[in-house]
């Protein structure tokens, strides 16, 4: 009996062909569509979030207090320079010449200006009468260990010069001025003190 050929299997009509590259494109586009969603997600993504995690991303893992350090030396320094002239205004008050020495350094202008100021209230038997000066800062900077510089603006409320019965002698008008205070720690008392107040130009 003659051998026979096997059966050559017969090639996939056209349409099963058409289906199965219809599915093979169909899962690429799925792909690719996918793939740019996730790319555009990412481009558009928060900025704040964005900025999150490059922050988190730069933060060194052992904590810094280089920068609180500084941030607590400029509101202690701020604190002291408000708590100085308060003890100012209160000098000025009393007509105490005394308390300007727990405020100023020995060198300091600010020293004989205002205690010349107070010894001429006390000879014509005068009054100060004003409200508190106040400060809004500007900028705080660091010179060294034991030496800050405060730029702010100094601000002075209207002020009466007054004789003991009362009866006004000057008047002055409120004002606004720069200045910049320079402030000095102490060696003997380790307290800080103003060095030198000058009005910025």
């Amino acid at each position: 009996m003659p051998t026979e050929d096997p059966p050559v299997p017969a090639p996939p009509p056209p349409a099963s062909r058409g289906s199965a590259r219809r599915r093979f494109v169909l899962l690429v586009a799925t792909v690719s569509v996918v793939a740019v969603a996730v790319l555009i997600s990412v481009l558009t993504g928060d900025d704040d979030e964005i900025e999150a995690v490059e922050q988190h991303a730069q933060t060194p893992l052992a904590p810094s207090t280089t920068r609180t350090t500084v941030i607590d030396g400029k509101a202690q320094i701020v604190t002291r320079l408000r708590q100085i002239l308060r003890i100012r205004d209160q000098a000025y008050e009393r007509r105490d010449v005394t308390i300007l020495n727990t405020i100023y350094t020995s060198d300091c202008p600010c020293l004989e200006g205002d205690g010349r100021a107070i010894r001429d209230l006390l000879e014509k038997e005068r009054v100060w009468r004003g409200s508190p000066s106040s400060i809004k800062v500007r900028r705080v900077e660091q010179v060294n260990d034991r030496q800050w510089i405060v730029t702010a603006v100094f601000q002075v409320p209207p002020l009466r010069v007054e004789e003991i019965s009362g009866q006004l002698v000057e008047s002055y008008p409120a004002e606004r001025n720069l200045f910049r205070f320079v402030l000095v720690k102490s060696e003997l008392s380790d307290q800080w003190l103003l060095g030198h107040a000058s009005e910025v130009k």
